[in-house]
């Protein structure tokens, strides 16, 4: 479990970034107004006890099938008051969640090809984003301006005369709306440009219920788009991914308080369309015997042709992240570890991962990984010819200063093979991470009070004699980190202190990894979204959107092997959702779109 501190980076983290989507006017002061503005509007007050829960006779549901499942969620949902509060509820509830080559692939019977826009962390699988391309358009997933309906718009590459050609709205089905929080929404264009699937979350506001929608749309001629097909499955959408025909979708679906177990619906993930929902079989619901919080992670494939569900799994008590190979998918759930037999308060944090085995629409699950600490995301976890690799932010056992922990496990056997612990810095926690086959780089950091870090790079080759080296202790600190042009490392993240972006270069050596161009803008806001980010290795490319008092700028700067150099500042005119902002680039020219930005800039 996290530690209040953890959960409060963690809830001004999302606040930032919801603030930053959605106000009209930003200041930097303002970050914390978000969190609180929910909670008022919500009416709840921090810091009070929940109403004491209702008593529940469990045994008149004793013939259902799912009566072990209502068993254990009866005692997550019901009887006495927690030792907890509403704002605790409320982050559970809101926040629970959760590169590859460019590749090219031939349209069959069309003369379209589809270009990858997307900085895949897994080659060969390709990931959800707010934009997709072909050779001839580009799609991207806006939102109405009330942000209340989604709008697909098609945009020609045709240089200086690119222009917007048509539109597609996106209207929720009766009783449901788009409005949530999360990763809202994300799209995928298909392998012979015709359809686009959009993945969005949506809430039933009849049924007090979240769901995550798929809708395909026809888009074999942009300038008549329509729909063609829409399926749900119950939770909040997390993640997806697509490999051939095969759509992977990743839900964390949250069972309320005092559920009424007689409507599968409050309590059972559920797929299928709205007026005709089927709750998973039990034998695809994995409860663990440490069950600790009514929040189920649904998995499904779905048939990218069809749109129906091909395969299911529900994990009980799992909501913290995802990371997805070619074949399997590793969900992860932050556990504590009795350290003293018989005493409940000596504990130590660990992580709990479960491998679901995934092959042409099929699911399994197939094993569980125990690593020392917690996982800060997706990118922190890495699977490599049959052998899984983590970063964790762990506490040494009897000592309450943390550092970072590298664990290694043979993925069909669950064996550990490898295991570095604590090798950053006593008090510093894990920030960013990335893996490249035989080699993985990871920065740690002290977030409060002085930013410094330091970032590793380790040597894979070996596993029973891992070494790595390091930069050593420097301002700020990489909130993403990711190969770039001329065998550098690229981060990006905060110079010394939270408002300074940096934009660092570093280069590995077999006595260092040093820091070779630094970029410093002071007096800013910008995304920590890694897919806002735009990266063209080829050029040495790097641009994003930042927010400066009452002006938001895209800036793109240019790595000329000695130097990072602002090259383009172009004020974005009232865009602020800078987390929106996607771009690429296409015979020289970088298409730039944003919420209320198309721009097309000659680099």
């Amino acid at each position: 479990m996290r530690t209040n501190r953890e959960r409060a980076e963690r809830v001004m983290q999302k606040a930032r970034e919801e603030k930053a989507r959605r106000a009209r006017k930003i200041k930097l002061v303002s970050a914390v107004a978000c969190p609180l503005a929910v909670v008022m509007t919500l009416g709840l007050v921090l810091f009070v006890p929940y109403q004491e829960g209702k008593t529940l006779n469990l045994a008149k549901y004793a013939d259902s099938e799912y009566y072990s499942v209502i068993e254990k969620l009866g005692a997550l949902t019901y009887g006495e008051p927690r030792k907890t509060n509403r704002f605790q509820k409320l982050f559970d509830r809101l926040f629970a969640c959760g590169g590859a080559d460019e590749g090219i692939a031939t349209a069959p019977g069309t003369n379209e090809n589809y270009h990858e826009v997307t900085d895949n962390q897994t080659q060969g699988v390709i990931e959800g984003d707010l934009f997709k391309r072909s050779d001839k358009y580009v799609y991207y997933l806006n939102e109405s301006e009330k942000g209340d309906r989604y709008v697909l718009q098609a945009y020609s590459l045709a240089g200086d005369k690119s222009q917007k050609i048509s539109e597609f709205t996106i209207a929720p089905e009766k009783n449901t709306s788009f409005r949530g929080y999360g990763e809202d929404r994300e799209l995928y264009l298909s392998a012979d440009c015709k359809t686009v699937t959009v993945v969005a979350s949506c809430y039933d506001g009849k049924k007090g219920i979240r769901y995550t929608a798929v809708i395909g749309i026809d888009v074999s001629d942009p300038q008549q788009m329509r729909e063609i097909n829409r399926s749900y499955l119950s939770g909040m959408y997390v993640s997806s991914r697509t490999a051939g025909d095969s759509m992977l979708v990743v839900s964390n679906f949250a069972v309320d308080w005092n559920p009424d177990f007689s409507n599968e619906w409050e309590y059972l993930p559920q797929t299928g369309s709205l007026d005709a929902m089927q709750s998973l079989p039990l034998e695809n619901i994995v409860c663990p015997e440490d069950t600790e919080r009514p929040v189920y992670t649904v998995i499904c494939t779905l048939d990218t042709r069809s749109f129906e569900v091909s395969d299911s799994v529900a994990l009980l008590s799992f909501s913290d992240d995802v990371y997805v190979s070619q074949n399997n998918l590793y969900a992860s759930r932050s556990v504590r570890i009795a350290t003293a037999e018989g005493n409940d308060s000596d504990y130590r944090d660990a992580s709990e991962i479960r491998r679901i085995a995934y092959s042409e629409g099929d699911l399994e699950h197939c094993g569980t990984y125990l690593v020392n600490g917690t996982i800060l995301n997706r990118y922190c976890m890495d699977e490599y010819e049959g052998v899984l690799r983590v970063f964790t932010t762990a506490y040494a056992l009897g000592d309450d200063r943390r550092s970072a922990d590298l664990t290694c496990f043979q993925v069909q056997t669950g064996e550990r093979i490898a295991y570095v612990p604590q090798f950053a810095p006593t008090g510093e926690s894990v920030q960013s991470a990335r893996f490249y086959g035989d080699t993985a780089y990871v920065c740690t950091a002290i977030t409060h009070a002085e930013l410094t870090d330091p970032v590793f790079a380790f040597d894979l080759s070996d596993y029973e004699h891992i070494t790595y080296v390091d930069t050593g202790t420097i301002p700020g600190y990489s909130l993403s980190l990711t190969k770039f042009s001329g065998d550098t490392l690229l981060g990006i993240g905060y110079g010394e202190r939270s408002n300074v972006l940096k934009v660092e270069l570093y280069r590995e050596n077999d006595a260092e990894v040093r820091s070779v161009a630094v970029y410093e803008k002071k007096n800013v806001i910008f995304s920590q979204k890694y897919k806002a980010y735009y990266i063209d290795r080829e050029r040495g490319l790097i641009g994003l959107g930042v927010i400066s008092g009452e002006t938001s700028h895209y800036l793109v700067l240019r790595y000329d092997g000695y130097e990072l150099v602002e090259i383009e500042s172009v004020e974005l005119e009232g865009d602020r959702y800078f987390d929106d902002l996607r771009a690429c680039t296409v015979e020289g020219n970088l298409y730039l779109f944003g919420r209320k930005t198309f721009r097309v800039i000659s680099v």
